[in-house]
């Protein structure tokens, strides 16, 4: 099973074949301090969409391609409404944004270039 993550980065080719294998096959554990902040603030940042949306998120572990089941993705939620998922939701929380909000509505800024708000 090939997870979205590691098929993006098969798709983008910037590394040999050999390269792309060995990550396949040996999954590096990627422990940094932005990866660490990250995880410990999703509890809250899953609360503070749910109470801005007004919503319930429902957990979900790995999520497999009904058409193409070799590809899967790990969420970190979906929302229900009616029996139907509505949304899927990831929640990032950017170490660089520690001090400032991801998007300034004030400013019209967002303080992560990835994202366009």
């Amino acid at each position: 099973m090939v997870h979205s993550q590691t098929l993006q980065n098969i798709c983008k080719v910037k590394k040999t074949i050999e390269s792309l294998v060995s990550d396949v096959l040996f999954l590096k554990k990627v422990n940094t301090a932005a990866t660490q902040y990250g995880t410990q603030h999703e509890t809250h940042a899953k609360k503070e969409y749910i109470k801005l949306f007004n919503c319930d998120v429902k957990k979900v572990g790995v999520i497999v391609c009904k058409n193409n089941p070799w590809l899967c993705a790990s969420l970190d939620g979906v929302v229900v409404e009616d029996g139907c998922v509505k949304k899927v939701v990831e929640f990032k929380c950017p170490i660089t944004c520690k001090e400032k909000p991801i998007v300034d509505y004030q400013q019209k800024k967002c303080n992560v270039n990835y994202l366009h708000a």
